[in-house]
């Protein structure tokens, strides 16, 4: 999930729950890849709205395959907020399917959560991170897009995946993918070259030479003066 305006505090889903009781069936804890490397037992800081891949109510179900309930619509109050914060963008984007189901993640990950139903938990690694961190998770939760999410539940393939062998590997194959500071500062010196010669050859046809614009403007000035004379000479 990617969409932040689905996101609420802690404090917010807790008002909608005791608001409605039945509100706890489209409010989840809310993962992402800050909660894993900031909080010390890294349990989700927010929570968030999920109508998975519901239709919005009775009225708008596909006649043909309907979905049936439950609905988007049996739970007006979460539904307001998803109305209110997200539809306003969504009815403007380019792709139909993110206009037309405004209620519904844009990349919703049926398959991901399908696979994990079955595990008692999962195993979450954060994408995007100098720290290379992994940590057991509930399955219940809503993940960001930013982490990853390994189906399996086995100490054994914990250990493998969060020991130092399996990180120096996957750093090595990481590093594959970027450029080396002994090669950048090649680049950037040939690059620094070739705008000094660019240069110094727009020097050599005139294209610098300030004395020759400065005359210039001077010969526009003074023939718009001497049109305007002729104006009034007129």
């Amino acid at each position: 999930m990617q969409d932040l305006s689905f996101v609420l505090t802690p404090e917010e889903a807790q008002n909608l729950i005791e608001k409605n009781p039945k509100n706890q069936d489209v409010l989840f804890p809310y993962l992402n890849g800050q909660d894993l490397n900031t909080n010390p037992n890294q349990s989700p800081s927010r929570w968030v709205i999920n109508f998975f891949d519901w239709a919005l109510s009775p009225e708008t179900d596909a006649p043909k395959k309907p979905k049936g309930a439950p609905y988007a619509s049996d739970y007006p109050d979460c539904l307001k907020i998803v109305e209110e914060l997200v539809k306003p963008e969504r009815v403007k984007n380019n792709r139909k399917v993110y206009r037309d189901y405004w209620w519904h993640y844009a990349e919703k990950r049926p398959a991901l959560y399908e696979t994990i139903k079955e595990c008692d938990r999962i195993i979450a690694i954060p994408l995007v991170s100098k720290y290379f961190n992994c940590a057991w998770e509930s399955r219940n939760m809503v993940y960001s897009h930013a982490l990853g999410i390994i189906a399996i539940d086995s100490n054994t393939y914990f250990a493998l995946i969060q020991n130092t062998f399996h990180e120096y590997w996957s750093r090595e194959q990481g590093s594959r993918y970027t450029i080396c500071e002994e090669a950048r500062r090649e680049i950037l010196d040939r690059l620094l070259q070739l705008n000094h010669e660019r240069y110094a050859e727009e020097v050599k046809l005139g294209l610098h030479d300030k004395k020759k614009k400065k005359k210039g403007s001077k010969s526009k000035k003074k023939i718009t003066n001497n049109q305007e004379q002729l104006k009034i000479d007129l």
